[in-house]
C-alpha cells in the first residue's frame, strides 16, 4: 500500500481515509522500509496534510496504543515540536503548575525528535523516570494529579517510525499527530502547532475525537502561546470552534524578545524549569505563566485565559508548583524502585538504575553483563583485571563498572570534541597544589547526578560553579564524567578545563589504559584509580600508564582491605595521592568516623584526601590529619552555593596542616 500512496502523494493527490489508515498500518507494523516510510513522510509535507487523512492516521494509532484513563477534568499541555524556536520546554513546566492549580495533567511526550530537548528529556536531567508502564501512569493520573505518558511506551508500534524520523530530522505529519495521540485521551487540551495554517485542521481532528474543550495556538513562530507577539487562537468549545488572536498586552504582560526566552540541553532547560517554579520574575515565567493560564481555561479551571494566568501565577507565588515539582519527583520515584524490583535484567539495564536496585538487583546484573562482556576477547581482558571481590560480593560498585565495560566495548572510540586543545596543556600537579594550601586543602566537585540522592537535584550552571570555585580559591577540581549514573560526559569536562586554571581530577570508573589517554587528551592533571576495583598487578599497570602520560592518580580506597592491596603494589613509593571514601559501597551511605581509622592504615609519605560525606564546616572536625577534602554535593545542592562554599573554605583554612 504505501508504495500506491506514496506515488499518490507525489503527484499531489490526497490518500483517503482508509487508505490513510492502511498506510499508517503498515508503517507501524514494520511492512514499510526506512526509505519508504521517509519518502511518504517527505511527500506528505510537500503536499499538506488533509484532516480526513490526518484522522485516519490518528484513528489507526489510537486502535494500536496501548489505552488507560484519565481522571475527571484532565488536561493536556502539549506542543508539536517542530517549530526550530529553541525555547525551553514550555508545556512541561506549565504542567506543573496547572497541575498544582488543581486540574490533573496528561502530559504526553516523547525524547527529543527535531529539538534539543524533548520532554523526557526534561524528566530524566530531573531525576524523574519518563517511562512507567501504563498501570503505573494511571496511578500517577490518578493520585498524584499528574502523569506522563511516554510515546514509546503507549505507542509500542512505533518503534518502527521513530528512528526514521530522527534521521530526516525535519518536522513531519508526526509531529501533528503526537499531541493528537494521547492514549489518556483527556476531554481538555492545550495543543501549540508550528505553524498556524494546521491550526483549524486540529481543532476539527480534536473535536472528531470527542475532546470536551481546546485551544490550539500558534504564538509569532512559537508551538505554543507566545510573548514575543501575537498568538493565533482556534478554540473548541461545546462542539463549536471559533478563532481570535490574543497578545502578551491583553494580561498586563511585558513583550518580550525571542533570546529571552530560549533554552538549550536538557540539564539547562531543567535550572530554567526550576527558576520558573521557584518565581523568579523574567520573560520565561510570563511565557509559562500564559501558557498555564490558558491550559487552566481549556481544562474549564478559569472563566477565561486571564483568570487562569492568576490562579497560575498563585499557584506559583504561594510555593505549591514547586512543592508539586517535588512530590511528583519523589512519588515517581518509588513507583520506579517498585517497579524495578520485578522487572526483567534485560528492561532493568535500559533504565536509569535506581539505588535501590543497585543494591537489591546487583546480583542478576552483574551475571548478566559478565556474560555479555565475556563474548568478546577485549571484553575478557579487561574482567581478567577486576577485583575478585566485586563477584563474590556484587554490590553498587560491580555495576558501575561492568555497565562501564559494556560502554568502552560498545564505543570503537571515545567521543572527544577537544583533544587538540589541551594535548599540549600545561599540567599543575593536584599534590603540589594541596601541599601549598593554607589549611586544609578543598578540592571541588561538579556532577551531573547524585545516584545515592533520592532528593531532586538538578545541577547548578557550570559556569558559575566555575567561576565560584575559582573566585573562592579552591585548590582543585573533581569533574565526574561517568555516562550511565552520574550523567556525566568527557566534554563536560572538556567545558571545565576552558574555565578554570586549577588543577582537575578526571573522575571515571578507570578499568582501561585507553580511558588514561582520554583524560591526559582532555587536559587533565590527575585519574582516580579505585582500588576496591582492580586486582593489584592492573592497579600498577593503571598508576604506570598515568605517570607516563603525566597524570598524577589519586588511589582511592575504602578500607583495610583496599589499603592492604595498595601498600604492597611495587610502585606504591611514586604515588602521592591516596583519597580515602566514607562511602559503603555495599550500602551507598556514608560515615566519616571510618576515616581516621582507615587513616592510621596508610603507610609513607602520603597525602590524604578525604571522599564523600562532608556536607557542612563541622564534618571538618572529622578531618584532623587529611591534607585535603574532595566537596561535591554539599556545594551543588546548596540553594546559595557561594554561601556554602564560603562557610567551607573559610573554616578549612583556619585548620592546622
Amino acid at each position: 500500500m504505501i508504495r500506491e500512496a506514496i506515488k499518490q502523494v507525489v503527484e499531489g493527490y490526497d490518500l483517503t481515509y482508509s487508505a490513510a489508515r492502511a498506510v499508517m498500518r503498515e508503517m507501524m507494523l514494520g511492512e514499510a522500509t526506512s526509505g519508504q516510510i521517509a519518502a511518504f513522510l517527505t511527500a506528505m509535507k510537500m503536499k499538506g496534510e488533509r484532516e480526513h487523512e490526518m484522522l485516519g492516521f490518528i484513528t489507526e494509532m489510537l486502535d494500536n496504543a496501548v489505552r488507560i484513563p484519565s481522571p475527571p477534568g484532565a488536561v493536556d499541555v502539549c506542543g508539536t515540536g517542530g517549530d526550530n524556536s529553541g525555547t525551553f520546554n514550555v508545556s512541561t513546566v506549565a504542567s506543573f503548575v496547572v497541575s498544582a492549580a488543581g486540574a490533573p495533567v496528561a502530559k504526553h511526550g516523547n525524547r527529543s525528535v527535531s529539538s534539543r530537548c524533548g520532554s523526557a528529556d526534561l524528566l530524566r536531567a530531573m531525576g524523574i523516570p519518563f517511562d512507567l508502564d501504563p498501570p503505573y501512569v494511571e496511578r500517577c493520573l490518578f493520585e498524584a494529579d499528574l502523569g506522563f505518558l511516554f510515546a514509546p511506551t503507549f505507542h509500542v508500534l512505533m518503534k518502527n517510525v521513530n528512528s526514521t524520523r530522527k534521521e530526516i530530522g525535519i518536522p513531519t505529519l508526526f509531529n501533528l499527530l503526537g499531541p493528537l495521540a494521547n492514549p489518556a485521551n483527556p476531554p481538555y487540551r492545550l495543543i501549540g502547532v508550528y505553524k498556524p495554517s494546521v491550526a483549524q485542521t486540529v481543532a476539527n481532528i480534536l473535536r472528531s475525537l470527542e475532546v470536551q474543550h481546546a485551544l490550539v495556538v500558534h504564538g509569532n513562530g512559537l508551538d505554543e502561546i507566545t510573548n514575543t507577539g501575537e498568538t493565533i487562537v482556534v478554540e473548541l468549545k461545546e462542539n463549536k470552534i471559533f478563532s481570535y488572536s490574543i497578545s502578551p498586552a491583553e494580561f498586563g504582560i511585558d513583550l518580550a524578545e525571542p533570546d529571552e526566552i530560549r533554552g538549550g540541553g536538557p540539564f539547562e532547560n531543567a535550572r530554567i524549569a526550576l527558576s520558573v517554579l521557584r518565581g523568579e520574575s523574567n520573560p520565561k515565567l510570563d511565557l509559562v505563566l500564559l501558557n498555564a493560564g490558558a491550559a487552566l481555561y481549556a481544562a474549564n479551571m478559569a472563566e477565561n485565559i486571564e483568570e487562569g494566568i492568576k490562579i497560575a501565577r498563585k499557584a506559583i507565588i504561594s510555593g505549591k508548583a514547586l512543592s508539586k515539582l517535588k512530590g511528583f519527583h519523589s512519588f515517581v520515584n518509588r513507583l520506579e524502585v517498585e517497579r524495578q524490583r520485578t522487572m526483567s535484567i534485560a528492561s532493568l539495564r535500559k533504565t536509569v538504575i535506581c539505588p535501590e536496585s543497585l543494591v537489591y538487583r546487583c546480583t542478576d546484573l552483574t551475571v548478566e553483563m559478565a556474560k555479555e562482556i565475556m563474548i568478546s576477547e577485549r571484553g575478557a581482558q579487561l574482567l581478567k583485571g577486576l577485583d575478585d571481590n566485586l563477584f563474590k560480593s556484587p554490590g553498587a560498585l560491580t555495576v558501575i563498572i561492568l555497565t562501564k565495560i559494556l560502554r568502552l566495548l560498545s564505543e570503537r572510540k571515545l567521543n572527544i570534541h577537544s583533544q587538540s586543545r589541551f594535548n599540549r596543556h600545561a599540567r599543575r600537579k593536584m599534590s603540589d597544589a594541596i601541599l601549598s594550601a593554607e589549611g586544609l586543602a578543598i578540592l571541588g566537585e561538579f556532577k551531573n547526578r547524585i545516584p545515592s540522592s533520592k532528593d531532586l537535584y538538578i545541577p547548578p550552571e557550570p559556569s558559575l560553579i566555575a567561576e565560584l570555585y575559582e573566585s573562592y580559591g579552591l585548590d582543585g577540581m573533581s569533574v565526574i564524567v561517568e555516562e550511565d549514573f552520574f550523567f556525566g560526559d568527557p566534554n563536560l569536562f572538556t567545558f571545565f578545563r576552558e574555565k578554570i586554571d586549577i588543577p582537575m581530577l578526571f573522575k571515571d570508573f578507570i578499568v582501561s589504559e585507553e580511558q588514561i589517554r582520554v583524560a591526559a587528551e582532555l587536559g587533565a592533571d590527575s585519574i582516580l584509580i579505585i582500588s576496591k576495583a582492580l586486582k593489584q598487578d592492573r592497579i600498577e599497570a593503571l598508576i604506570q600508564e598515568s605517570i607516563r602520560f603525566g597524570l598524577e592518580p589519586i588511589i582511592e580506597v575504602h578500607d583495610g582491605g583496599d589499603v592492604e592491596k595498595i601498600i604492597t603494589c611495587s610502585n606504591y613509593d611514586i604515588i602521592r595521592l591516596v583519597g580515602i571514601n566514607s562511602r559503603n559501597l555495599q550500602t551507598l551511605r556514608t560515615d566519616l568516623s571510618i576515616l581516621p581509622h582507615v587513616k592510621k592504615m596508610i603507610t609513607g609519605d602520603k597525602l590524604l584526601i578525604a571522599e564523600s560525606g562532608i556536607m557542612g564546616a563541622k564534618d571538618l572536625e572529622a578531618l584532623q590529619g587529611f591534607d585535603a577534602a574532595l566537596i561535591g554535593s554539599s556545594f551543588l545542592t546548596a540553594e546559595r552555593p557561594a554561601d556554602k562554599i564560603a562557610e567551607i573554605v573559610t573554616a578549612a583554612r583556619r585548620m592546622k596542616n
